[in-house]
């Protein structure tokens, strides 16, 4: 059959009779759709991709017609207000146990939640995809943890510690194509057979008497022309937060350090942090917590330094 489709003007959704024109108009064929949930006025599907990760996607009713609300410049996110009610829906490479947890300690479970099978879209059962309904969300502001967890329900995608680094980079150069910016996982850094393997265990130490001072900025005739930089991430949550009618967004709890290795800014450390646990997005705008702390000269950051090198021998 047919899809028969209407449109409204320029810029308005594409507006489709049946969810099913719809999901066979993003998938070519409905053969193609590896996942699919659906209530009277939204769907939402996981169509197989060219290259093994699925692709997902939400219509919704609207005016009795249905439209692609995911993705698309008014949803980016994989949330879909509908009546009193959001959804909240989303595709993750780990296959594990996934609930929200409220500030309050109550939990929502998904509606629905599972891997792929194996063989599903070339997955092998890696990808897995959850849908979320938060009821009457306009009155429950706050925080929604995004909890995962393993098989032996060890919580695996929050921290309370933020030097316990998801991963750490050195940049190397001066800013041209020559430049090298290698970056690892500590459990790349702990295999290593040298002195390299302490990098993370000395940037700790070196950090540790830091003392605060006022804001840096860095001008560029006052950097060397090769710079030698340290980065770290950590991410410490996903929440979702709720602010209001339709306003939800998600957000990531991180923390990034950069440490300047040489030069005349040699032991300048920036703190950046973004958190909208007590920031509201709608009213405050984005958050951008910003510090800035002196490593003192001495045996810690020479210990760094010299390791850093052993990253760029031809340093």
């Amino acid at each position: 059959m047919a899809c028969l489709a209407v449109y409204v003007s320029a810029g308005s959704p594409k507006l489709h009779l049946s969810s099913q024109n719809a999901i066979q108009e993003l998938s070519g064929s409905e053969d193609q759709v590896v996942f699919d949930y659906e209530t009277e006025s939204l769907r939402i599907v996981a169509v197989s991709g060219e290259h093994g990760e699925p692709k997902l996607y939400a219509v919704k009713k609207w005016m009795g017609f249905w439209v692609l609300d995911y993705p698309s410049k008014r949803n980016i996110q994989g949330i879909t207000y509908g009546g009193d009610d959001a959804y909240v829906y989303f595709l993750d490479a780990t296959g594990s146990t996934v609930y929200l947890q409220m500030q309050g300690g109550d939990k929502i479970y998904p509606l629905e939640s599972r891997s792929l099978p194996a063989g599903d879209a070339g997955t092998n059962g890696k990808y897995a995809i959850s849908v979320f309904r938060i009821g009457g969300y306009a009155g429950k502001p706050g925080n929604y943890q995004l909890v995962m967890q393993d098989t032996s329900g060890k919580t695996i995608n929050s921290k309370t510690d933020e030097l316990d680094f998801d991963s750490i980079a050195l940049f190397y150069g001066t800013g041209d194509e020559d430049s090298l910016l290698l970056e690892y996982l500590p459990g790349d850094i702990s295999r290593l057979d040298d002195d390299r393997a302490r990098l993370i265990d000395v940037f700790k130490q070196a950090i540790s008497g830091k003392i605060p001072t006022g804001p840096v900025a860095f001008e560029s005739t006052k950097m060397p022309e090769v710079q030698k930089h340290i980065h770290t991430s950590t991410a410490l949550g996903t929440y979702y937060k709720v602010e209001g009618k339709h306003k939800i967004y998600r957000w990531d709890h991180k923390v990034n350090y950069h440490l300047v290795m040489n030069g005349e800014y040699q032991g300048v450390l920036l703190r950046h942090e973004t958190n909208y646990m007590n920031h509201n997005l709608f009213e405050d705008g984005l958050s951008a917590i910003s510090s800035s702390y002196k490593v003192e000269p001495g045996r810690e950051l020479d210990e760094l330094l010299r390791i850093f090198h052993l990253f760029f021998p031809q340093g």
